[in-house]
């Protein structure tokens, strides 16, 4: 067994929990998003039924509610979309370089791409901190709550992103393909960044 194999077996390993991760991800904002909509929902029918029957009604909490998950839901879908290579990027240069240029310019947008992820997760670190000391005005929960959305769609982001890094160095293009062996099983160099 070679150290490029291994690598990518464990490399394959790390993709599949990160895929675990990012369907359940994914799962949570397809909720977040529903209950927006379910949210705001309300609080239309609910400023219908005050208007045309006079009936008193109120649903302040509505717009609070879709505000908050709508912070969830782009956090974390952004994390998945990183983790699936869906962020916009510019790679019409990219696709007309050599392959080892474009695998080389691939980690060094990626690593820019780590460094501002890693930026945004500070910042939300700093944001939970002060929510903690800070109250919806509606809901009245911890504002801690929200920002804790926004950190932990930063904090997959920077898996799912670190990830690529370590894809795009192992020249790992499918990760559910098996790593490239010759005839007899080794490892082939697919190329990848020297």
């Amino acid at each position: 067994m070679t150290a490029d194999s291994t690598a990518h077996r464990r490399f394959a390993a790390v993709q599949k929990v990160m895929d675990r991760v990012n369907s359940v991800s994914a799962m949570f904002a397809g909720l977040c998003l529903a209950g927006m909509v379910l949210a705001v929902a309300v609080a239309v029918f609910v400023r219908l039924l005050y208007t045309y029957t006079g009936i008193r009604l109120a649903a302040p909490w509505g717009e609070e509610v879709a505000r908050y998950l709508m912070i969830a839901s782009v956090f974390i879908g952004g994390a998945v979309a990183a983790g699936q290579k869906r962020l916009i990027g510019v790679d019409a240069f990219v696709a007309v370089m050599p392959p080892r240029v474009s695998r080389w310019l691939a980690v060094v947008a990626h690593l820019l791409t780590l460094s501002l992820v890693l930026m945004i997760t500070w910042q939300a670190i700093m944001l939970v901190e002060f929510g903690m000391r800070q109250w919806s005005p509606v809901l009245r929960m911890p504002m801690a709550a929200v920002y804790g959305g926004v950190l932990v769609g930063a904090v997959l982001m920077v898996a799912n992103v670190a990830v690529l890094v370590v894809g795009t160095l192992l020249g790992v293009e499918d990760p559910e393909a098996p790593a490239p062996t010759d005839v007899s099983g080794n490892v082939r160099d697919v190329g990848g960044v020297e």
